[in-house]
């Protein structure tokens, strides 16, 4: 990615930096030797706003991408029967997503997710698999009912959820790419994804795991 894409918590807006501060902040991030222009571009940034002083640096290889395994599989929802109750919860879930993606501010959805990070079942690996592919399963029914066209967001956060609350970790990651741009999110434990192809996930670049 030759660009520097940024992405405002506070307000959930992606932007790239202009050009002649990529390389500054290129940089920067990385540890490198300054440029003699550096210290003035990133001056500027400060000065809008853009950033940030901290009482100290932040872990350079934090501030290039977020740190996630790629995804190489899809979850098997083949055998994965459901009961009703699932897939109603999963439309309901779906629904309320959806509003809170166009009511709330970002931070606060991934404030809302951020608090279910502890609750985890003790079971075992195996019981984890059967739940988390009737889970999927049920949002694939979802998806037919609510759609997923151009909505990965609101149906992310909602599987996500809908997970932890049963005691299943998962990750939500939001990638972006730089030529044509475009942000994408999906659901994923490990390696595994649970709601889009491992192909097309890996098209970009992680920029916050959740």
């Amino acid at each position: 990615m030759d660009r520097v894409i940024l992405l405002d918590l506070a307000i959930g807006r992606y932007f790239s930096l202009p050009p002649h501060f990529h390389e500054s902040f290129s940089r920067w991030a990385s540890g490198a030797q300054p440029a003699d222009d550096d210290l003035d571009h990133l001056q500027k940034l400060i000065n809008e706003g853009i950033f940030v002083t901290l009482p100290q640096r932040p872990d350079p290889e934090l501030t290039i991408s977020a740190k996630v395994t790629p995804p190489t599989t899809q979850i098997d929802v083949g055998h994965a029967h459901p009961p009703l109750t699932s897939v109603i919860g999963a439309i309901w879930s779906r629904l309320l997503w959806l509003r809170r993606a166009k009511r709330w501010p970002f931070a606060r959805m991934i404030e809302q997710l951020g608090e279910l990070a502890d609750h985890v079942d003790k079971g075992s690996s195996e019981l984890h698999n059967v739940k988390l592919a009737q889970i999927a399963r049920s949002f694939e029914y979802a998806d037919l009912i609510v759609g997923s066209h151009d909505r990965c967001l609101s149906r992310s956060l909602a599987l996500a959820v809908t997970c932890r609350r049963q005691g299943l970790p998962t990750m939500l990651v939001i990638g972006v790419q730089a030529d044509p741009f475009a942000a994408h999110c999906w659901v994923q434990k490990g390696s595994t994804i649970l709601n889009e192809k491992p192909d097309r996930a890996r098209m970009f670049l992680p920029i916050m795991v959740a």
